[in-house]
This record gives structure tokens, sequence and C-alpha cells, in this order.
């Protein structure tokens, strides 16, 4: 296994991290077996980075975490995220849409000042849902709209206007950490 780890390591630098590799049963099933999901999204709040520009949302305009906080905190705990999501009004039947954000969170890196990371917390998230999340708690800060606005699009069921419209970028999400239940 750990010529097999090693293999993986070098394959797969400098993008994944393999800390270590075991056997498992052969009806192992990965979704299954997830317990919680850690995601992180990289936000330039500096000046633009040519050489990061494909790693890290461009954003570079000052982003005050405390306030910002405030905003992500209305998507803590269990809620639809159906108007936050990628999945469509015909699809809503079928698909659950309800997720549980355990913590969502930023703050400055502690390796450069002008990197904002956002932590989300979860067993599972919908497609886009990080992404619409980001877009449009961002719209919110600018002040675009309030935050009982954006309170509306997440308790609202029926109003089809209340859809995401804007999106964060894909650059600067990273899945960061798979925890898997105990049995597994």
């Amino acid at each position: 296994l750990k010529k097999l780890k090693d293999l993986f390591s070098k394959s797969f630098l400098p993008y994944v991290f393999f800390k270590n590799i075991r056997r498992v049963n052969e009806n192992f099933n990965i979704f299954d077996s997830v317990d919680m999901k850690e995601y992180r999204y990289f936000i330039n709040i500096g000046k633009y980075r040519l050489f990061s520009n494909r790693y890290c949302f461009q954003y570079n305009r000052n982003i005050n975490p405390s306030k910002f906080n405030k905003i992500l905190d209305i998507f803590k705990g269990k809620n639809d995220f159906f108007n936050f999501s990628h999945v469509g009004f015909k699809e809503r039947l079928k698909k659950n849409t309800s997720r549980n954000i355990v913590s969502i969170f930023s703050q400055i890196s502690t390796k450069d000042k002008h990197i904002l990371v956002v932590r989300f917390v979860s067993k599972g998230f919908l497609r886009y849902q990080i992404r619409a999340i980001i877009g449009e708690s961002l719209k919110c800060y600018e002040g675009l709209y309030s935050i009982e606005d954006l309170k509306a699009k997440l308790f609202s069921f029926s109003d089809t206007n209340l859809k995401y419209k804007y999106i964060a970028s894909p650059e600067g999400l990273y899945l960061w950490k798979i925890n898997l239940k105990k049995e597994s």
C-alpha cells in the first residue's frame, strides 16, 4: 500500500495530497460512507494576480470578514437550498434539496492577508450550491440587496423569480476534506 500511496502522490501533485491509503471491503460505497465534507472557497481581496487567477476567485475588492460572516450566517443549519442550486423546477419533485450546513464562515488566510477563505462543512451539497451562496452573498455585501432579500430567496419555495442570479467563479472552490463514518 505504501508503494501505491507514493505512486498516487507523485501522479496527482500538486493538486491532491494523500495522507494514507487502506484496503476496504469490496462493498464499500464512498457516497454512503460520507460523514462530513469540507469545501473551501478562496477569494483574492487584494490586487489582481495573474498567476493565481486559475486557483483563486479574483474579486479584487476588500471584504470585512465579520460583516461577510453575518451574511453567511443565514445559511447555517438545515434549509431547503433549491433557490441556491442547479436543480430545475421539474426535477424538484424528485430530488431532496434540503441540506444541513454545519459550519460556514470566512476568515483572512494566515498565509496571505489578501486571501479570504470561506469554509463550508456539511454532509453534502447540491450542484452549484456553494458558488450560488458565495455569488449571492457578495451581491448582498455590495448592497445590491439586503440580508432580508437574501433570506426571502432561502425561505421562499414558490416564487420562480427567487432562483439565484449571481454565481461565483469555479476558480477558488476546493473539496478540502472528506470525513468518513467510523464503521466505513
